[in-house]
């Protein structure tokens, strides 16, 4: 059994239902294809006329099954309506709470709360026996209305001149009602003491109540051939057409419960399937389990160390890239004066200075980017100017 509301009915009666009743267009289709069998072959104004009493039943033992249902639930003794619960408690501070006056309050508030839920529950339990002795009255009308209107028409279609047979209807009915009501009320609450009394209210007939045993043979003899075509008809209004509706819902929950099996018995085995796999691995001692995670970790761990070690190396060689092509910040030495460094030419005699000035100029650079070095001029030496000559020669002279 499930609960259900739609949210412009979460104050009102909650309406409960099985699982395997038929949603409306179901039912509908039920009746419509049960129609269509059973009344095939009637005239029309007589098929007609069976139709309409037929799904009119039908509509209302779908009313009176949910009813209850509805009244089974509301009578066991844990469940209490949606729109009965009431989720209250006595609140206070922490320190009112750990009084003892607080606690006999709480205690005599929850009795009260219980009480009052089951107080309403009683009261909604009670309403909805009344609507379905309501809807139980409206049945009983229905199926007496459907004897009325269907042996009237009855006799019409067998008697032409049935202005003729005026009492042919009345005795039809009486007949019918005699021999085949313990099956025409088989869903039915028509107590069989009060059905005659009850029917002459439907058909307002102004004798008196029909005494079962009491129609005069004559009258019986007339219609006769008429009672099992009348009772058929409204075997087919009154019982076959609910009957179908029940066994359409019966069709449901055996389906409903195959399905189950199925799915349990599916996943029972896909459970069995898994633990016999687990079974079957080998078991690992923990230390054996804790080193392999050690390992794993440790690996791990290298390769990272690795791949930031090379990352790094990639950092700093575009980090020396960018400091070789960046523009040098201006030395601050003096520039030699080239003017003066033509002047001070070292003199023949002295060759330490000219090797320490071919030096200086080595170590020179220039101030623009980019330029090359510029190569030092050395000096050439001649027999006339060169030291060596000249000291060779002196030595000669003395």
């Amino acid at each position: 059994m499930t609960t259900t509301a739609t949210e412009d009915q979460a104050r009102k009666r909650v309406r409960i239902t099985d699982p395997a009743e038929l949603s409306s267009s179901t039912r509908s289709s039920v009746t419509v294809d049960f129609v269509t069998r059973s009344f095939a072959s009637l005239p029309t104004p007589i098929k007609t006329l069976a139709s309409h009493y037929t799904e009119k039943l039908t509509k209302l033992q779908n009313k009176a099954r949910q009813r209850s249902i509805t009244i089974d639930k509301m009578a066991e003794d844990t469940f209490i309506p949606t729109s009965a619960r009431i989720k209250f408690e006595l609140g206070a501070t922490q320190k009112v709470k750990e009084t003892a006056t607080f606690t006999t309050l709480a205690a005599s508030t929850k009795e009260l709360v219980e009480t009052f839920q089951k107080t309403l529950k009683t009261n909604m339990l009670t309403v909805a026996k009344m609507e379905l002795s309501s809807i139980q009255s409206d049945i009983n009308t229905t199926i007496l209305e459907a004897i009325r209107d269907l042996t009237i028409i009855t006799v019409m279609n067998h008697f032409p001149d049935s202005e003729n047979h005026p009492n042919a209807p009345r005795a039809l009915a009486r007949a019918t009602l005699e021999d085949h009501f313990g099956t025409l009320r088989t869903f039915s609450t028509i107590e069989p003491d009060s059905l005659f009394l009850r029917y002459k209210e439907i058909t307002a007939d102004p004798t008196l109540a029909y005494e079962p045993g009491t129609m005069l043979a004559g009258d019986r003899l007339h219609i006769a051939c008429l009672i099992p075509e009348l009772f058929g008809i409204l075997k087919k209004i009154c019982v076959d057409s609910w009957s179908e509706q029940l066994d359409a819902i019966l069709k449901k929950k055996k389906a409903l419960a195959l399905d189950h099996y199925v799915q349990s018995t599916l996943t029972e085995m896909a459970t069995a399937d898994t633990s016999m796999i687990l079974d079957r691995e080998p078991t690992i001692e923990p230390a054996v389990i804790k080193s392999l995670i050690a390992k794993g970790v440790k690996d791990a761990t290298k390769d990272l160390q690795k791949t930031v070690a090379r990352l790094q190396q990639s950092i700093d060689r575009s980090t020396s890239k960018n400091t070789r092509g960046a523009p040098r910040a201006p030395s601050t030495k003096k520039k030699p004066n080239v003017a003066s460094s033509k002047k001070a030419t070292p003199q023949p005699n002295d060759p330490k200075k000219s090797n320490d000035s071919a030096a200086e100029s080595d170590n020179d650079t220039s101030s623009e980017k980019g330029k090359k070095k510029q190569t030092p001029k050395r000096l050439k030496f001649t027999k006339r100017n060169n030291p060596t000559s000249r000291n060779s020669a002196s030595r000669g002279k003395k």
